[in-house]
């Protein structure tokens, strides 16, 4: 309730919000620290035609800096986490595997996908 509160107090929340709130949430803790659920289920009242896809997509940005292999599967779990929490479709991996300008980005997030898969 507290979380829809301040996404309201916000205003507009848009896929690259997102990305940028889960790559800080990544950064800071992973699931351990933040309760990545609550977030999602208030995204779904503040912004229900929020796009998950798009949130994937847009992960893409200078600002989300993720470094190291720690990182990396903390920044995979928390977005795996709210993507699964918030949409029913298959994960994009083709907006993980695409091209992207953030480079060092991508190739954290690409490295966490394989090792989770090993």
């Amino acid at each position: 309730e507290h979380v829809v509160v301040a996404l309201r107090r916000v205003g507009v929340v848009g896929e690259a919000a997102v990305g940028r709130a889960l790559g800080m949430m990544a950064r800071r803790g992973g699931l351990a620290q933040w309760d990545v659920g609550v977030f999602v289920d208030a995204l779904k009242v503040v912004a229900p035609e929020l796009s998950w896809q798009g949130v994937v997509r847009l992960l893409d940005q200078a600002e989300v800096v993720v470094e190291g292999d720690g990182e990396g599967q903390r920044w995979l779990a928390v977005i795996l986490g709210a993507f699964r929490r918030g949409c029913d479709a298959p994960f994009p991996t083709e907006a993980v595997l695409g091209e992207w300008a953030n480079a060092a980005g991508q190739l954290v997030l690409v490295r966490a996908c394989l090792a989770a898969g090993g």
